[in-house]
C-alpha cells in the first residue's frame, strides 16, 4: 500500500477523514474511488451560487435584488446536469439565502477565502505567530513541512466583531455542539484572529448557516478560548506524522461506514453487518409458527398507527400551507393530490415519502 500524502498537501476534509478512518482515506485518496453523488453536486452547486452572490453583496449590497440572485442562480444551475425539482429547491433555498444576506446587520467581509496555512515543524519555529502564513493566491516562498489548504464560505464583520460562516445544505440542522466542537471551524477562528487582529473584538463567532431552512447556529470563541486554540498547531503536526509513516491503513467502525465507498471490501464493515444479524433460533415448527403470528399482529397494530399519524402530519401540513416537513428526524414529503397547491417551505430533497411507505406496508398486511 501507499504512503504519504497524495496531493502533496493536507486539505481539512482529509484530515477530518484520516482522523475518522485511515481506510476510508486511503479508499478516496490513494485508490482514487472518491464519486460525486447528486446530493454531493446539488451541494456543490449551492455553494456556488452562494459564493458568487456573496461577492456581488460585498460590491453592491444596497443595488443587489432577487433577480440578480436568480440570474446568478440560473447562470450556475445551467452547469450541472440536476433534475428540475432539485433545481427547483435550489432555487427556494438560494432565494431564502439572497433575502436573509440583504437584511443582515453584518457586512461581509470575505466570501470563499482561499486560506493556506503553512507549519513548520522545526522547533525554532515553534512559535504560531510564525507557524501560520496566509496566503490567497500567492506562492510561498520557504518550503514548508505542511501545508494545509482551506475555504472559508464567508466571513462576516459587524460592530460586535468577526463572524465565520460555513454553509451547511445537507437535510439535518447542526447542533451547537457540532459546531463548538468542529475542528475545521476553529483552525479557520484563530487563523482570522491574526489575520484581523484589529476586527476581532470580543472574539471571533463560529457558525454553521443551514442553508434549506435559512437557520443560522453559532457559537463564540472569546480571546481566552482564541488563545488556547494555539494546541490546533500540535494537533495538525500529530496527524501530517501518523500520515506520512502510515502503511496499514486499519479500517476505523464510525458512525460514516455506510456511506463509505469501500465498505464492500472492509472487513470492519462485514463484521458490523455479521454481528447485527442475530436471527432468533426455533426449538420447533409450533414455537416458530406462534412467533409469525405475533409479528403479523404487531405488523397491523403498527400499520394502523402509521396511517393515524399520517393524517395528523397531513392535517398540520395542510395548516402550515407546506408539502415537506424538517425535524430532528430527517424531513417528511407528504404527497398530496390536492387541486389547491401548497407553497413549500421547507426543502425535501431527500424524499423520505410517506405515502409510498405506508402503501408498502399496507400491501403487506392485506397479504
Amino acid at each position: 500500500m501507499k504512503t504519504g500524502l497524495p496531493k502533496g498537501h493536507l486539505s481539512y476534509t482529509q484530515l477530518s477523514m484520516f482522523e475518522r478512518c485511515a481506510r476510508e482515506y486511503y479508499t478516496n485518496y490513494h485508490e482514487g474511488k472518491k464519486k460525486e453523488t447528486i446530493f454531493m453536486q446539488f451541494g456543490k452547486m449551492i455553494h456556488e451560487v452562494l459564493a458568487e452572490i456573496n461577492e456581488s453583496l460585498m460590491k453592491d449590497k444596497e443595488n443587489f435584488h432577487s433577480e440578480d440572485a436568480r440570474k446568478i442562480f440560473d447562470k450556475v444551475a445551467a452547469g450541472y446536469k440536476l433534475k428540475f425539482d432539485l433545481i427547483q429547491k435550489g432555487w427556494e433555498m438560494v432565494e431564502k439565502y439572497a433575502l436573509n444576506a440583504f437584511a443582515s446587520k453584518s457586512n461581509i467581509l470575505r466570501a470563499e477565502y482561499e486560506i493556506k496555512t503553512v507549519i513548520h515543524t522545526e522547533p525554532e519555529l515553534s512559535d504560531i505567530m510564525e507557524c501560520i502564513t496566509t496566503v490567497v493566491g500567492k506562492p510561498k516562498t520557504l518550503e514548508p513541512d505542511i501545508e494545509v489548504l482551506g475555504y472559508i464560505d464567508r466571513i462576516d464583520v459587524s460592530e460586535n466583531g468577526l463572524e465565520i460562516i460555513d454553509f451547511k445544505t445537507g437535510e439535518l440542522v447542526p447542533s451547537k455542539e457540532e459546531v463548538r466542537s468542529n475542528l475545521q471551524l476553529n483552525i479557520y477562528a484563530y487563523m482570522v484572529s491574526k489575520l484581523f487582529p484589529e476586527l476581532v473584538g470580543e472574539g471571533v463567532k463560529i457558525s454553521y448557516y443551514h442553508v434549506p431552512t435559512g437557520i443560522k447556529i453559532p457559537y463564540m470563541i472569546d480571546k481566552v478560548g482564541l488563545d488556547r486554540l494555539i494546541d490546533i498547531e500540535n494537533y495538525i503536526i500529530e496527524l501530517f506524522n501518523r500520515l506520512t509513516i502510515e502503511t496499514e491503513w486499519k479500517p476505523t467502525r464510525n458512525e460514516y461506514c455506510f456511506y463509505c465507498l469501500g465498505k464492500q471490501e472492509c472487513p470492519e464493515y462485514k463484521a458490523q453487518i455479521e454481528e447485527s444479524y442475530n436471527p432468533k433460533v426455533y426449538d420447533n415448527i409450533e414455537d416458530l409458527a406462534a412467533e409469525f403470528v405475533k409479528i403479523k399482529v404487531k405488523e397491523s397494530s403498527l400499520s394502523k398507527e402509521l396511517t393515524t399519524l399520517k393524517g395528523l402530519i397531513k392535517d398540520y401540513m395542510q395548516a402550515n400551507m407546506t408539502t415537506s416537513l424538517i425535524t430532528s428526524s430527517g424531513i417528511l414529503n407528504l404527497l398530496t393530490k390536492h387541486k389547491e397547491p401548497y407553497k413549500v417551505e421547507a426543502s425535501d430533497y431527500t424524499e423520505l415519502r410517506l405515502e409510498k411507505l405506508l402503501k408498502k406496508e399496507k400491501k403487506s398486511v392485506d397479504k
